[in-house]
């Protein structure tokens, strides 16, 4: 199967970069053309070398660090896995409220610094566009989460130093359905934090009060957490720096959800680059701003202030750290097969790897192990089917900017949440 050539990328090379042994086999000088894992572009002056990127992985967010030392500190609760929440889990904002509550005693310095960073939006930041970049994701919904899926979630997993720090922290046994029940709840509090951050309008992000707010902070602590938890475990940040909230994991987490998704929706047909050019910048200047409220620093957070800036900076990541390994290869398996016949349509597991590799590209998702199917099965390919299909009824007939539109937008939303809530 030839990918489809997504917007992010200057090419597709069919024959891929092989899996690669790290960012010392590319020659990265002016005008170079630099291959790896199916994807092509030419090397400038503003691509970040790689020496950069491996500084900001000892950069970490010592704001966050030092609140949840504080806020653990007070409540003497032990780090350990089960801090991190389900979607069921009554824990979820428990460390919000946790933060709220330390920062109001005067002793509470730590605490007390963080809501102070976090309870305004910077100057750059534009509510009114934070809400046509949520109107843009819901415009293609089915489209928008089959990408955060197939391609920002599992293809995440293909960053081999991430993989291990997931797999570190997931506590993944022996029980396979135990093993995919687990990672699919994962799957569904990630999706709700983002349904959270694009579907409530212009109050999304508005501090203490917006939904999306409230899961961003909570996703922060929560990595300083899990953080805390493996550094007082031994992990090796001399080797693979800070675990979890280093500086270039923020920026992959940010592009991931932001840049990769666009990609997907172009791959699906949405002309990123024309017609719908000021919705996906709209859609970036929304996660800039998720950015900022999760620990990117200000002077590393420029990544989604345009396409071109979110080109950049993927393809520079992606030399850099998209070297994927066996627990890369172990929890993509886990993730495609914890969607296997789940509702509210139930896919195989052949329909499933179809979409990965239409998504990713046969080059990556060979290096992630994803089964090979049929090109020609009628049968394997109709999510893929579905998914432009459905893409090209919401550019002809949906508009979420419309009253209509909002609506629609407005009930999917609620839908998606009490889903989500008791899935």
């Amino acid at each position: 199967m030839k990918p489809c050539h997504g917007v992010l990328w200057d090419n597709d090379d069919e024959d891929g970069g092989g899996s690669g042994g790290g960012p010392s086999t590319f020659r990265l000088v002016e005008g170079a053309t630099v291959t790896h894992l199916g994807k092509s572009f030419v090397w400038t002056h503003r691509h970040i070398k790689p020496a950069v990127l491996e500084a900001l992985r000892h950069q970490g967010d010592p704001i966050a660090d030092a609140a949840v030392s504080s806020i653990l500190a007070e409540v003497s609760a032990p780090l350990k896995p089960s801090w991190w929440p389900t979607a069921r889990s009554s824990r979820k904002r428990h460390l919000v409220d946790a933060a709220i509550s330390a920062a109001s005693r005067p002793e509470n310095r730590a605490a007390r610094a963080l809501l102070e960073q976090v309870s305004s939006l910077p100057e750059w930041a534009d509510r009114t566009v934070c809400q046509r970049g949520g109107e843009f994701f819901m415009r293609f919904v089915p489209a928008s989460w089959a990408t955060l899926f197939h391609l920002s979630l599992v293809g995440g997993y293909a960053a081999g130093r991430v993989a291990k720090v997931l797999s570190l922290g997931s506590a993944l046994g022996a029980d396979e359905q135990r093993n995919r029940d687990r990672v699919f709840r994962r799957l569904l509090d990630t999706s709700l934090m983002v349904l959270r951050c694009v579907g409530g309008g212009d109050k999304s992000l508005e501090p203490f009060v917006g939904p999306g707010w409230r899961d961003v902070v909570r996703v922060r602590l929560l990595h300083a957490t899990v953080s805390a938890r493996l550094r007082k475990g031994g992990y090796d940040t001399s080797a693979d720096g800070i675990p979890v909230n280093n500086q270039e994991d923020l920026l992959v987490t940010q592009l991931a959800f932001s840049a990769v998704v666009l990609d997907g929706l172009a791959r699906l047909g949405v002309d990123i680059e024309g017609e719908y050019r000021d919705g996906a910048e709209a859609y970036l200047h929304l996660w800039r701003v998720v950015g900022h409220l999760i620990g990117i620093d200000e002077s590393n957070n420029w990544a989604c202030r345009s396409l071109d800036d979110a080109r950049i900076a993927l393809q520079s990541i992606w030399i850099h750290l998209v070297h994927p390994n066996e627990e890369s290869r172990r929890l993509t398996t886990t993730s495609l097969r914890s969607l296997e016949r789940r509702p509210p349509r139930a896919w195989t597991a052949r329909q499933l790897a179809f979409a990965t590799r239409y998504l990713q590209g046969d080059a990556l998702a060979d290096a992630l192990g994803v089964a090979r199917v049929d090109n020609d099965n009628d049968n394997d390919g109709e999510l893929v089917r579905v998914l432009i299909a459905h893409t090209r009824w919401s550019i002809r007939w949906l508009d979420a900017s419309t009253l209509v539109g909002r609506v629609l937008v407005a009930i999917a939303v609620r839908i998606f949440d009490i889903a989500f809530r008791w899935m």
